[in-house]
């Protein structure tokens, strides 16, 4: 049991259960970094401040290809939040995978930003998820903690998969470890019974956790892509 703690509990702020609509409360750095990408003179740039605080438009602003071009072009030289970086990055990652939404793509950057902030690397200090000693933590903890548990080990597993999926094909192969399939099939369980839990119901977070648990393969194989072309942390 000791094992699950440490590796579920490695950072509390890579584990947030509740999910922030980032894109709807832009930091000034990331504001400023937006209107720099569009506009030239200050009439301009207050005009577009107004409408990327406007929930309806901000959505459209970010997804102008502009945004992703400076990022893949310039990854040295960017003055934005680490999460926006991976808003852009995973939107068109997954938009590309036929996932066409704002909010999922929201999340996953909220999870990539956390756990990367955190500085976890498997492969490094050997923080896996032992998912026996898991199970039976949700089957001993009472169902108001059970909410926490699922989110918990959901996230992990999304960024254990998905960032993370030579490490765990060669624990596969050297140690008769789980494959990748029961990894992702027991994250699609853990984001399904956070859905079904009275408190997502209670914060509204139904739909969301809804649509990662259904589309949790589809994320997985959206960010295996995503961090073979673009963030290279297998050997890092």
């Amino acid at each position: 049991m000791e094992n699950l703690l440490a590796s579920i509990k490695l950072n509390s702020s890579a584990m947030n259960v509740l999910p922030l609509e980032y894109r709807k409360h832009l930091s000034e750095t990331d504001l400023t970094f937006i209107t720099n990408c569009f506009t030239q003179q200050s009439s301009e740039t207050e005009g577009l401040l107004k409408l990327l605080t406007d929930p309806n438009a901000v959505d459209s602003i970010l997804d102008q290809s502009t945004l992703l071009e400076q990022v893949l072009n310039t990854p040295d030289n960017l003055e934005l939040s680490p999460r926006l970086y991976f808003y852009l990055l995973t939107r068109h990652s997954l938009k590309a995978s036929g996932l066409d939404s704002p909010e999922l793509a929201d999340y996953i950057s909220g999870v990539l930003a956390s756990y990367l902030k955190s500085g976890f690397r498997p492969h490094v200090n050997g923080n896996v998820l032992y998912l026996v000693d898991w199970l039976q933590q949700v089957d001993a903890s009472p169902i108001g903690k059970r909410f926490e548990l699922y989110v918990m080990a959901g996230n992990h597993l999304l960024f254990l998969t998905g960032i993370f999926p030579h490490f765990i094909e060669r624990r596969t192969q050297r140690h008769g470890a789980p494959d990748i399939g029961f990894y992702e099939s027991i994250g699609q369980r853990s984001f399904r019974s956070a859905a079904q839990h009275p408190l997502s119901r209670r914060m509204q977070t139904e739909q969301l956790y809804h649509d990662v648990a259904m589309n949790f393969a589809s994320v997985r194989t959206a960010l295996n892509d995503l961090s073979e072309r673009l963030i290279s942390l297998e050997t890092a």
